[in-house]
């Protein structure tokens, strides 16, 4: 491994942050992703989301809307942005929510003025909105599951990410303490069973087949190749697979499964962190997560690494239409074990 001695991780991280135009590089400067300080780097992202997205997202609401309009609903937005991790404008575009309390109020004059406004606003900004709002009512919809044209699908991750934006917040906290009821519901268990059985057992048993080297469409271990790729069929995505769907989808599962045993009371649910990065040292400190401090950290610089090096992947994807990447092997095969073992050891999960 390399030496980082006298490494300024402040000092890199600001170049990191105010480079997000230009494609990452390690050639002058190699970093160790396992040495990086996680919590200290998590910061640098909740920072820099905050100026760079949630701000500009938020100037421009308050530009369209007036308070009047906003009164009665609150817009939120999930995914990567509301985990506070997205790295650079090459990442996918922010995931907004509009959020109502009663389906009557889908029907009012002012509401439906709203949506048409943010269905023009989405359009007009395609780089920074996703063009679909998911529109949520509290009286009638089950906020642990996602809308799509064919179906609706449990996704517990949509609510347990989402993060709020703007409009009225006791709202936005109504639609919190909602999901955190329907967590407990014993009629949503099966809608949960379902989310493990569709969304975790795949992505845990890609990170298997990619660390065994059986699977290397996304990251070949022993290479250390990244491979990234949205034109063809199957979309490639580095790391963003095999590596941070599968912990974010095992921890997700497990947080859920956690409020269900009545392990996580709704006043501390409501203080879950919004990275996973401090998810991990929250539930652990909790004892939610049987963790070692040293394996606390192990795990946050494993994602934290793969976080990197899916920017890095995307990035060069994106601005030289550069299909692979290289990685040192050695460091990639250190984040895949590492993630591997999160989301293979029972104990932890206990």
């Amino acid at each position: 491994m390399s030496s980082i001695n006298n490494f300024n991780q402040i000092e890199w991280q600001n170049r990191f942050f105010d480079s997000l135009d230009q494609v990452i590089s390690f050639e002058e400067e190699i970093v160790q992703t396992q040495e990086l300080d996680a919590p200290l780097f998590q910061k640098g992202l909740r920072e820099n989301h905050e100026k760079k997205v949630h701000q500009v997202a938020k100037d421009l609401f308050e530009s369209e809307f007036t308070p009047e309009e906003l009164k009665h609903v609150c817009f939120a937005y999930t995914g990567s942005d509301g985990r506070q991790e997205k790295l650079s404008p090459y990442s996918s575009p922010t995931e907004l929510m509009l959020v109502v309390r009663k389906q009557e109020d889908l029907s009012s004059e002012l509401i439906l003025s709203v949506k048409e406004k943010v269905k023009e606003l989405v359009k007009r900004y395609p780089t920074l909105f996703y063009a679909e709002v998911e529109v949520k009512c509290l009286e009638t919809d089950k906020l642990m599951t996602f809308k799509t044209v064919k179906e609706e699908r449990p996704f517990p991750t949509r609510a347990l990410d989402a993060r709020y934006l703007i409009g009225e917040d006791n709202l936005f906290q109504d639609y919190r303490i909602n999901f955190f009821q329907e967590l407990n519901h014993l009629s949503n268990n099966q809608l949960l069973k379902k989310f493990a059985r569709n969304a975790v057992r795949p992505t845990v048993s890609v990170l298997s087949k990619t660390c065994a080297g059986q699977d290397t469409s996304h990251v070949d271990v022993q290479m250390g190749t990244l491979s990234y790729s949205t034109s063809e069929k199957m979309a490639k995505k580095a790391t963003k697979y095999p590596f941070l769907r599968a912990l974010q989808y095992k921890l997700a599962d497990h947080i859920c499964k956690k409020v269900q045993q009545g392990n996580l009371k709704e006043e501390e649910f409501l203080q879950l962190p919004a990275s996973i990065v401090e998810r991990i040292q929250w539930l652990a400190d909790k004892h939610l997560l049987k963790m070692r401090p040293q394996e606390v950290q192990d795990i946050q610089k494993a994602y934290v690494g793969a976080l990197i090096w899916f920017g890095q992947a995307q990035k060069n994807f994106e601005v030289n239409k550069q299909k692979v990447t290289a990685a040192p092997a050695q460091e990639i095969q250190q984040i895949a074990q590492e993630i591997n073992k999160f989301c293979k050891t029972a104990a932890f999960f206990a």
